[in-house]
């Protein structure tokens, strides 16, 4: 919280400090191919399901991953 607050106050003197957007950096395009990769939307399934844990993540997970495998495979035949 308090670093935040020195972050914001240091930035309206020192523009060096002020991150740039997404869009502007050199390897935006290549991260938005990872993106589609199956490795990386496991990944994200399968740490939705671990902070899901006390809601059933664990049993969702199943159906996530066969969801995720039908959705990549239909996309890859076209």
């Amino acid at each position: 919280m308090i670093n935040k607050i020195i972050y914001k106050c240091a930035k309206k003197y020192n523009s060096d400090l002020i991150f740039p957007l997404l869009e502007n950096c050199y390897d935006y395009q290549e991260a938005l191919k990872v993106k589609e990769y199956l490795s990386y939307k496991l990944g994200k399934v399968f740490i939705r399901a671990y902070k899901n844990w006390y809601k059933g993540g664990g049993i969702k997970l199943i159906f996530d991953i066969i969801k995720l495998k039908k959705n990549f495979k239909e996309k890859n035949k076209s």
